[in-house]
């Protein structure tokens, strides 16, 4: 009896531990997780607090294990498990969870640039991380096949800043010394060559000029030193389009910038084998050299823009990327090959017992059943071990392979927690196993919570769970569960592509049922093919015959490419091919819940309840309120751009700069905002002068389908001063350049008033001090030309060449908003016209700090009692009130606001 009672003891015990390990995990997740959303850091005083609750509830957990250790027979009768006890341990993992983080976060944001190093030339010795040259060619042909010049993008590890540790210059230590989570400070730089378009000579004798830069690719593992301009890690922040700020908080980079000159004696190459893989790929010559570098090394800078669209456009982007999925296909490989060796030899030899091969069999099955399924294991056998050790080490070549690429180096990891997991003998359900490779997950790559593949890549992996129990799909042929799994995963991660890219492919489902199991068939043949190449000599016989394989794979490669093309060209006929619409993050959820409800079980509200997740979704497609219209002034950078919104029509007033030919903030930001507010019509497009920051997306908003018919307008063409347009109500004014003006410049900017007869903005362009007396003077000769307005946005960005006391005075505004850059190097807006503006008694929103500024009138009531307001974050005046995305609509820890240091 007594052993009866203990073994019941001992197996409870079990259980619970089991159980509190995995809430304990659970809610540990949970409280990483949350991080996404924190508005701010919590301060170090929090963290101390936090840490005494984790110590405490850590504490109580002890002294109740030890209790029970002291009285066996303490609670054996008790059919539950003492619940206080797991609250404890949930508790004690949030909190564990949160300090995670919020540790990573502080360290994160340790390292910081002095201010007389930003934007300064200084002298670096670093090392490049990733984002390397694959091989010295790729440069040259980029520019054979595009005719741009080549752009290196190196994320690199700073040692030194003008000789200096950069430990010693840039980081402050933020919690005591013992305590230690930084690792390096971490750049991305870039280099542009502009030797293509003149030639110059070298300036020194260590350093490489522009036109020697052609011949000079820095790989991954070089060291090097260079002059280089630093700046903090930041970006801009729009309601849609690429979160840049995000991205480089998800890599742990501290600041970006680019190469000035690189110093040639000082380059330590240590090439890796991913470059010598690349440089016998190119060696074989094949028609699709591009798209083969992208599949089996992970290299897309060589796509062009055709290559990207059809990949956006078919939803095959993940397959021409290495991935975790890539991943679990060669460990698959590798996990069936290394089987069926063993058990040709065993057959062969019958090295130990006659019914040996059966025996392997039943092994290798059993294992690759124990990888997927997650029951109860049984003790490790030395076959099962040989076979698990060799796939985790031609996984581990693989990932080496892939430049140690996030995902795939994640996936890895997890596929190291299924290895041991499959050869011990503990008890281990799904959901623990789960659990633990997500808390795994975000102890090793923290700041991969702010990326999309963490997302996408958990999401998958929960799918194909669920699915496979829901739907009972190892009861299925393979050839079936192959194609249920693809048809849920593309519903499934709809969402999310949304969420994360705005952008949907409607022929995903068929082009992914073709594309997937014929990547799935050539991938590992062409790794082994290029793995002959390399170890062979160009004479062997085994090198022709990899030569021939690839030459195979390539043309079936080309095959695929033109069965993508075509279904996207037949899809075109009568549909598009891929729906670009923002979406807010509610209503992603929102909608995501629907997808899960539909995949359960019928009930009896089943319906009523995934209609009612769905209304939010598509009540996104209303056109806004036409009381209401909106002014939306972009956060361009060091350019302009701006749109205002009067339910389902807009006027879009400057479009941005152009660089590279890619006009992004047209073509992203404003594209991407147009159809986020439901816009169906562009009627009036005004540059206010055709300089590149300010009408660089001229021709890309031609291009637009909902700007076909919009009306044009310049300083040279219908822009002119005594204009009057009514546009959906509201009256447009234009006060300069003179009628007859031919002068596309900064003095001849269109300067105009957009008014509903209460609240007005006025846009003036880059007009200068010149300009302004003009208008001035003009004014008093016309009274019904009054420049005064509720909001200005700057003139010329804020430079001290405008903005005169007159003319603000004469315009009178509440508001006054600047479009400049972060650390651009006019350092703009001018101290002396901050200052002035400040003296007036005006409130000022600078993109750069603010980000995008939004303000929302109401035509139909009136806040004039308010008068202004001193809260940086609100204005209401006349019926307007403004908001901004740092402040208010992305306001999160790790897209902290910098505010010009000149200022």
């Amino acid at each position: 009896m007594d052993n009866e009672l203990l073994s019941l003891r001992c197996h409870r015990s079990c259980n619970n531990m089991t159980n509190r390990i995995t809430i304990w995990s659970s809610c540990f997740c949970i409280g990483a997780l949350s991080a996404v959303f924190w508005s701010q850091m919590p301060s170090i005083p929090s963290l101390y607090v936090l840490l005494s609750i984790e110590i405490v509830t850590g504490g109580i957990i002890a002294l109740h294990s030890l209790n029970n250790l002291q009285e066996p027979s303490r609670n054996v009768a008790e059919p539950y498990p003492d619940i206080t006890v797991n609250c404890g341990v949930a508790v004690n993992g949030v909190v564990a969870g949160i300090l995670w983080l919020a540790s990573v976060g502080h360290f994160y944001y340790a390292w910081q640039l002095p201010e007389n190093k930003i934007q300064q030339d200084v002298i670096i010795s670093a090392q490049v991380l990733s984002g390397g040259c694959v091989s010295a060619a790729q440069n040259g042909s980029k520019v054979q096949e595009q005719g741009v010049p080549p752009i290196y993008r190196y994320v690199v590890k700073v040692s030194r800043i003008d000789n200096v540790k950069a430990r010693d210059l840039v980081f402050e230590h933020p919690l005591p010394s013992f305590v230690d989570f930084s690792s390096s400070f971490t750049v991305q730089l870039s280099h542009m060559p502009t030797g293509y378009s003149a030639k110059k000579e070298p300036t020194g004798p260590h350093l490489i000029s522009d036109t020697s830069a052609i011949l000079t690719c820095l790989h991954n593992g070089d060291s090097f030193q260079a002059v280089v301009k630093m700046k903090p890690a930041y970006g801009v922040i729009n309601p849609t389009g690429f979160n840049r700020q995000q991205y480089l908080a998800s890599k742990a980079i501290h600041a970006t910038g680019y190469i000035k000159h690189v110093m040639v004696d000082k380059i330590i190459h240590q090439h890796t084998p991913r470059y010598v893989f690349s440089q016998q790929l190119l060696q074989v010559g094949l028609q699709n050299n591009r798209w083969w570098s992208a599949l089996l090394l992970g290299d897309r800078s060589r796509l062009t823009p055709d290559d990207w669209a059809l990949l956006q456009q078919t939803g095959t982007g993940h397959l021409f990327s290495i991935s975790g999925m890539h991943l679990s296909i060669v460990a698959g490989i590798t996990f069936l090959v290394l089987g069926a060796v063993i058990f040709l030899v065993s057959a062969l030899f019958g090295a130990f017992q006659h019914n040996w091969p059966h025996r392997v069999m039943l092994e290798v099955s059993s294992s690759n059943y124990k990888l997927v399924s997650g029951i109860r294991f049984c003790s490790a056998a030395p076959i099962r071990f040989s076979i698990f050790s060799g796939v985790l080490l031609v996984s581990a070549l693989y990932t080496m392979l892939s430049g140690m690429a996030l995902p795939v180096l994640r996936a890895f990891v997890l596929l190291c927690i299924a290895f041991i997991f499959s050869i011990s003998s503990s008890v281990a359900r799904p959901i623990h196993i789960a659990i633990l490779m997500l808390m795994v997950s975000l102890c090793l790559f923290p700041l991969g919570i702010l990326s999309a593949s963490f997302y996408l890549s958990i999401g998958a992996v929960l799918v194909i769970w669920f699915s496979v129990n829901r739907f009972q799909l190892n009861n299925k042929s393979w050839w079936r569960t192959a194609f249920q799994l693809q048809c849920i995963l593309c519903v499934a991660t709809l969402p999310l592509t949304m969420l994360w890219f705005e952008h949907i492919s409607v022929i995903s489902l068929v082009a992914n049922i073709v594309a997937v199991p014929f990547i799935s068939l050539i991938l590992p043949i062409s790794l082994i093919a290029l793995l002959i190449l390399v170890q062979f000599p160009p004479s062997s016989w085994m090198n022709s015959i990899a030569h021939t394989i690839l030459e195979f794979c390539d043309a079936s490669l080309t095959w695929l490419i033109e069965l993508l093309n075509g279904l996207v060209l037949h899809a075109a006929r009568y549909y598009v091919a891929s729906v670009s619409q923002p979406v807010d993050t509610s209503l992603v959820v929102y909608l995501f819940l629907a997808i899960f409800l539909v995949f359960l079980p019928t009930w009896r509200f089943k319906s009523t309840c995934v209609v009612l997740l769905i209304l939010p979704f598509f009540s996104s497609f209303i056109p806004s309120n036409d009381t209401y219209w909106h002014i939306h002034i972009l956060d361009a950078g060091q350019a302009s751009a701006a749109i205002i919104t009067k339910g389902s029509n807009a006027i879009v007033i400057d479009s941005g700069a152009r660089f590279n030919d890619v006009a992004r903030t047209a073509e992203s930001d404003i594209l991407s905002l147009l159809k986020k507010h439901n816009v169906s019509r562009v009627d009036i497009v005004i540059h206010t002068h055709g300089d590149n920051d300010h009408a660089g997306g001229k021709t890309a908003l031609k291009q637009f389908k909902v700007s076909q018919n919009a009306v044009f307008l310049s300083p040279v063409q219908g822009c002119e001063r005594g204009k009057m347009l009514v546009w959906e109500g509201l009256e447009l004014a234009f006060f300069w350049p003179l009628a007859g003006n031919r002068e596309d410049s900064n003095a001849q900017s269109c300067v105009v008033k957009i008014t509903d007869g209460t609240t007005s903005i006025l846009f003036s362009g880059d007009i200068e001090k010149e300009s302004e007396y003009t208008l001035l003077y003009a004014q008093q000769d016309d009274p019904f030309t009054s420049l005064q307005s509720s909001i200005l946005v700057a003139p010329h960005h804020g430079s001290k060449t405008s903005s005169t006391e007159a003319f603000i005075k004469a315009v009178n505004p509440d508001s006054v908003i600047y479009s400049q850059g972060f650390a651009n190097r006019w350092s703009f807006p001018s101290k002396s016209v901050f200052d002035r503006y400040k003296a007036l008694g005006i409130k000022q929103y600078l993109t750069s700090y603010h980000g995008y500024v939004n303000v929302a009138i109401d035509t139909s009531h009136s806040c004039n009692e308010v008068g202004r307001m001193s809260d940086i974050e609100n204005q209401c005046s006349n019926a307007f009130q403004i908001s901004t995305s740092r402040l208010h609509h992305k306001r999160r820890w790790y897209l902290p606001s910098y505010w010009p240091g000149h200022l």
